[in-house]
């Protein structure tokens, strides 16, 4: 069980202060990462796959 190993609490821990950073406040959310430091926001909540693969599609990277 990985689950319960310092790697998997890190890990979660990482995951956490990024979500927090970025100020996701809904989930699920859908980010495209465009350059190294930008996150375009795809989907907050649920979005069917039509509706992300349009708003991908729109974004000019």
């Amino acid at each position: 069980n990985t689950m319960g190993t310092d790697e998997a609490r890190d890990g979660a821990l990482y995951d956490f202060a990024q979500a927090r950073q970025i100020g996701a406040d809904a989930f699920p959310r859908l980010y495209l990462q465009t350059r190294e430091d930008y996150l375009y926001l795809v989907a907050r909540g649920y979005s069917d796959f039509d509706r992300v693969r349009n708003i991908v599609d729109s974004i000019d990277v």
